[in-house]
């Protein structure tokens, strides 16, 4: 009995914590569009799961817009690799700090090729930031820094957000 109510209750757990999720990827759907500066009505552009409108928030042009579009998509695209290495590597080296059987020489190599690809994925991130800097006038840019749906005040845990990180 005290297993059924164990499973109904972790049941319940997951269906709350679904719940917010869903809630903001319809209020995400709902955004109304913004005018930019002559007026035009524009689609608002999505910073990610919090339903933030950037473009109203940094006030936007259209060709901004779509080359911060352009932008997002490119990284994605150039660190996804990466990333799939990255995941890769964290559960090799997980698999290997729980292994009996594993040597000292072995994770330090893991923890090797792990830091390579961090290095790499740094890199790209840094290099997207000065393409950033270069679409945004530096009000902007600087005002983006404090934007709440880049999480934490700013950029977030691990890079800009935006994408499908």
């Amino acid at each position: 009995m005290a297993k059924r109510m164990m499973i109904i209750a972790v049941v319940a757990v997951m269906a709350l914590l679904a719940v917010p999720a869903a809630l903001a990827a319809t209020a995400a759907d709902n955004l109304t569009p913004t005018p930019d500066a002559q007026g035009a009505q524009l689609p608002p552009l999505e910073a990610g799961r919090r339903g933030c409108d950037i473009r109203a928030q940094l006030g936007l042009t259209a060709d901004q817009a779509s080359q911060l579009k352009a932008l997002r998509e490119q990284f994605g695209a150039d660190t996804k690799d990466l990333r799939e290495q990255l995941r890769t590597l964290r559960q090799e080296l997980g698999g290997l700090l729980r292994s009996v059987e594993a040597t000292r020489a072995q994770i330090d190599a893991k923890f090797q090729a792990l830091d390579q690809v961090q290095a790499a994925l740094r890199d790209k991130m840094l290099t997207n930031r000065d393409a950033l800097k270069a679409i945004l006038t530096p009000e902007q840019f600087a005002k983006l820094a404090g934007l709440e749906c880049f999480g934490r005040g700013g950029w977030g845990r691990r890079g800009p957000r935006g994408g499908g990180n």
